[in-house]
């Protein structure tokens, strides 16, 4: 039987509990715990052992009870920040606590333990209370608020990734207990995580991006124009999986037999092999997903693009192809546009690209439906194809397990679970002859397994022309009229300022409603039915004004760019329910400052809106002029640059391009032109042509100089602003590299990236192989701003125990700076330990002079000597030392063990006595001096 309340952890945890979490302290006391086994003694940690009247099981390995935590904490990274680890169970807790201590950068842990008994015993046995204290840490005992776990998670979910970590022994203790718990920890981060990472209707992301594109809207069609042309046509879905590199040279051969449509993801694969899909999809509203496509932004391409209106406006404004085309999701936030405009929804919720992709093919009415690459599972140890950007994911011990298209287990995610899910529930909403034609991944209930040699043979036999049907459509319908565009964002303008004009008369009488507030305390009116008629008025006044402004209407905006703050409110409204019964004032204030925190986050939602319609329709507006005049019989070459000029404005790099091309060919002299043209190759990281033109813009115009130096700094300030936001490695070196192609000369941009590295450099410093070798990776571009990137390359050499080349480098950082003591004693470190002791002793020197604290080198070699038995240079070595740095009372103490050890007592005892003098308590030189006298 446990013995409870006798435990050392015991009084600390509950004391903790108190402080920190009251609720469940008091959970707690009320608790009457139950027997649940036995605590078995180990010669580290205490194990349990569990009792369910059908044996025992042991909690934790039976010889050392941190081995199974140790696994769990294998599988977590050590330096994502955007990470978090959600244990269901949590045992004694031995794991939440070694992945708390060990990987200190995890972004949150949420603990949910079920069984209010098994906690208990925890408390007793194990000292939880750096859990308890620390505010990233959630713990959900006993009945799970399922509500409370998604207000805990649902802020952190959009940008992490997470851990689901189960406590194995305890499902086989009481299995219906945990299993529950973890399909219902399921369901919900699915759910969140679907919705935080690609359903983007709380994503304020998603609304600039939408506005951003609707400049595109007038020269585009929305997908509805497509509905029916591939009637009983094959589409094939091509998805960048792991198994997509083994499909692609049976995917050569029918380029001419179905209709091939790629996520965004698998264009790199298929164009990497030749093979030119028939149109690409993009949804990601995140601007890192533009690097799917960045090496393919130079050419233009013979397919088509269909895009998320929310989606990254980088792709649809500088991937050039034969006509785009923009799609929807259900989503209420932009009724507002879609409903003027003629637009459709898609039929079923998008969050991924592949549901854009089987979307497009459901909206063609294409039959059969084949997927290729369609893996949702970690085939090889993978998430992507080869030749794609996102393609370092690796799976995890606690992932789930699914029947693959042989038959067999495979691990997957639970993001990939959730989109597997949506694929199967279009399935089933639209029948159609469906094919999984993958070479390997998970299997999608619904679909027909088939190898792709199958398919082609029986599917794929014969020749369909794509361009004619998608033209003939295009040609049917029409692109949204940008006058429109300009009516609607004339009306919605006009919407806005008669809701800012009602929040502020409702800010005008809550001004006047605090006073009559504080009139009220002043009386001490503790019950609504005291308070006199003049004050009871002005609440009554503040109620009919605020009403104005909640009542529903169209700028269903609002919702999309006060999301983030939701949250905030509902605090505030929480709070303010519970001084209800306790202070009826403080109730009344309370709820004052929450319509102020709503007319304060409503109007920033309204203004944000305003600025960016009033560019649009600016745009629109002066767009429209431009076009009639450039095409218009009397149009000039100058009519033509003023439309490209706007649409580079609008980084509508799709529209400028063809326009000032047209214009250089014929008027090749025209240095804004050139100017021009030179920003438009800098945005598709075309830099050497970039530089051409602006070199002869230059030429034709010496003034444009300072023009183009700006422009290739704001640029320049633009991805370094990136570079700082983003973690991947592959994509920061990436984006390093554009900066300084792009504007690396310049001396402001120059000092910019130094900042950044001087933020930084307590990691990039770091002198783990590992460490050192990313971050070289990262900042090669930048080598010749940045000559430590030449002293991490000699600290890896070293470490690799290549001393020569180490040496090589570190003398081109000196070049650049040569003063700098701290890369020179470096430099005599690594000579001396490569043997050149002579050239390493007058580096030390050299470094010495320009810095006394470099001479710590000189004590590490007096160690080393001393060591080898070579006293007498060891002691020049420590007096080198203690010139430099007389405070250094270590150092004489060890001068003085080293003149005891070559038999220099008189000198030892000197000193010892220096060492003495500065500290008379310094019991290691008072022990030596005894040793010496009864030497004497």
């Amino acid at each position: 039987m446990l013995e409870f309340h006798n435990h050392s952890h015991w009084k600390s945890n509950m004391e903790a509990l108190k402080r920190k979490r009251p609720e469940l302290h008091q959970i707690i006391l009320n608790h009457k715990p139950k027997q649940i086994g036995q605590i078995l003694p180990t010669k580290t940690l205490p194990n349990l052992i569990f009792d369910n009247g059908e044996g025992p099981i042991l909690a934790y390995n039976g010889t050392d009870p941190m081995q199974d935590p140790s696994i769990h904490l294998q599988n977590i990274s050590e330096n994502n920040h955007n990470q978090i680890c959600i244990f269901i169970g949590m045992g004694l807790g031995y794991s939440p606590l070694l992945i708390f201590n060990k990987r200190p950068n995890t972004q949150l842990l949420i603990i949910i333990e079920p069984s209010l008994d098994l906690f208990y015993t925890a408390l007793q046995f194990t000292d939880l209370c750096p859990l308890i204290f620390s505010n990233k840490v959630f713990f959900f005992i006993g009945s799970i608020d399922w509500q409370q776990i998604e207000q805990a998670l649902s802020k952190f979910i959009l940008e992490s990734s997470y851990y689901l970590l189960c406590h194995e022994p305890s499902f086989q203790w009481n299995p219906n207990l945990y299993n529950n718990i973890k399909e219902n920890s399921v369901k919900l981060f699915n759910q969140l995580a679907s919705e935080g990472r690609t359903n983007h209707r709380e994503n304020e992301t998603s609304f600039y991006n939408l506005m951003e594109n609707l400049t595109l809207f007038p020269h585009a069609h929305q997908i509805k124009a497509l509905k029916g042309i591939f009637r009983n046509l094959p589409a094939l879905i091509v998805a960048p999986g792991p198994s997509l590199t083994q499909s692609l040279p049976l995917l050569k051969k029918i380029k001419d037999s179905c209709i091939l449509i790629a996520a965004d993801g698998a264009l790199g694969p298929l164009l990497h092999d030749g093979i030119y899909p028939d149109f690409v999809t993009a949804i990601d509203f995140r601007d890192i997903n533009f690097e799917k496509v960045t090496d393919y932004i130079k050419d233009t391409w013979p397919f088509y693009l269909v895009s998320l209106g929310s989606a990254t406006s980088f792709i649809p404004k500088r991937l050039s192809v034969r006509h785009l085309f923009f799609a929807f999701s259900q989503n209420e936030g932009y009724n507002w546009i879609l409903k003027p405009l003629g637009f459709k929804e898609v039929e079923f919720t998008i969050n991924s690209v592949t549901h854009l992709s089987l979307g497009l093919a459901i909206i063609t009415e294409a039959n059969p439906i084949i997927f290729v690459g369609q893996d949702l599972a970690y085939t090889e140890k993978k998430t992507h194809a080869d030749n794609t950007v996102f393609s370092d994911s690796t799976p995890t011990k606690d992932c789930l397990w699914v029947t693959d298209i042989h038959g067999e287990e495979i691990k997957t995610s639970l993001f990939f679970l959730e989109f597997k899910n949506r694929i199967e529930k279009a399935i089933k909403q639209f029948p159609r002859t469906y094919i999984n034609a993958s070479a390997a991944g998970a299997h999608i209930d619904g679909t027909m397994v088939l190898d792709l040699s199958h398919v082609i043979d029986n599917y794929l036999n014969r020749t369909i022309s794509v361009q004619p049907l998608v033209n003939d459509a295009v040609n049917r319908s029409a692109s949204p009229k940008a006058s429109i565009l300009i009516d609607l964002a004339r009306k919605n303008l006009y919407q806005i300022d008669l809701m800012l004009k009602n929040i502020q008369n409702a800010s005008a009488q809550l001004s006047k409603t605090y006073i009559a507030a504080k009139r009220a305390k002043d009386l001490n009116i503790t019950n609504p039915e005291n308070l006199p008629p003049d004050i009871k008025k002005e609440f009554i006044n503040l109620h009919k004004k605020n009403k104005i402004i909640t009542q529903k209407n169209d700028c269903q905006y609002i919702d999309i760019l006060t999301i983030s703050k939701v949250k905030e409110n509902e605090r505030l409204i929480s709070e303010n329910a519970k001084k209800f019964s306790t202070n009826y004032i403080s109730f009344l204030e309370s709820g004052l400052e929450q319509i102020e925190f709503v007319h304060k986050i409503k109007s920033e939602a309204l203004n944000i809106f305003k600025n960016s319609l009033n560019k649009l329709l600016n745009h629109l507006t002066e767009e429209d002029i431009l076009l009639k005049q450039y095409y218009s019989k009397n149009g000039t070459y100058q009519d033509g640059l003023a439309l490209a000029k706007i649409y580079i404005k609008s980084e509508d790099i799709v529209l400028a391009r063809p326009i000032l091309e047209k214009i250089i060919k014929e008027y090749p002299n025209s240095d804004e032109s050139q100017f021009q043209m030179g920003i438009i190759h800098a945005y598709l990281f075309n830099f050497k042509e970039a530089f051409a033109a602006w070199d002869k813009a230059k030429s034709l115009n010496p003034n444009l100089a300072e023009n183009i130096n700006a422009i290739r700094k704001e640029l320049g300030l633009l991805w370094l602003e990136n570079f700082k936001t983003i973690e991947l490695y592959p994509i920061k070196r990436s984006w390093m590299k554009r900066v300084i192609e792009i504007s690396g000369d310049l001396p402001y941009i120059k000092q910019e990236i130094y900042n950044i590295w001087q933020k930084n450099k307590i990691s990039v410093g770091d002198s783990s192989e590992k460490q050192l070798k990313m971050n070289i990776f990262i900042w090669e571009a930048a080598q010749e701003i940045l000559p430590e990137w030449y002293i991490m390359n000699a600290k890896l050499l070293a470490i690799n125990k290549d001393l020569k080349n180490s040496i090589s480098f570190l003398n081109k950082a000196l070049k650049i700076h040569p003063e700098k003591a701290e890369w020179i004693a470096l430099m005599a470190r690594y000579l001396i330990e490569g043997g050149l002791y002579d050239e390493g002793l007058e580096k030390l020197n050299q470094a010495v002079a320009l810095d006394p604290q470099t001479a710590t080198l000189w004590e590490e070699l007096g160690d080393a000597l001393f060591d080898m038995g070579d006293f007498s240079s060891a002691i020049r070595s420590y007096e080198h030392c203690f010139i430099a740095l007389p405070y250094r009372i270590e150092t004489l103490k060890k001068l003085g063990d080293c003149y005891l050890s070559n038999n220099q007592p008189q000198a030892a005892i000197t000193a010892y006595q220096e060492v003495l003098k500065k500290d008379p308590n310094h019991s290691e030189a008072l022990k030596q001096m005894l040793i010496i006298q009864k030497m004497i």
